[in-house]
């Protein structure tokens, strides 16, 4: 199980923007992507409460992580739609 260590996320910025400097990277890290793990970056969403104390009932209980119910759902839902229409194809990047 991968695990989370909170960051302070001007002092990640900072080290990570010098890091690319040192490299000639010139592309910097967005601050959605700090602190998470490869792949993964944060995201807002607006949803219904009771919804959302199920959830997070659910990860109480099953003792797992709110965002790998909610990846788990997306995953479905997906799952469900590309079998009714068409596969997604989206560019990485």
């Amino acid at each position: 199980m991968e695990t989370y260590k909170p960051v302070n996320l001007f002092v990640e910025i900072k080290e990570q923007n010098s890091k690319e400097k040192k490299k000639g990277k010139k592309k910097s890290i967005k601050t959605s992507e700090i602190g998470t793990l490869e792949n993964e970056t944060r995201a807002t969403f607006i949803v219904n409460k009771i919804l959302l104390e199920k959830i997070k009932f659910i990860a109480y209980w099953d003792r797992v992580l709110i965002k790998d119910i909610v990846n788990s759902a997306f995953e479905d839902y997906i799952r469900d739609f590309e079998r009714k229409n068409a596969k997604i194809n989206i560019k990485n990047g």
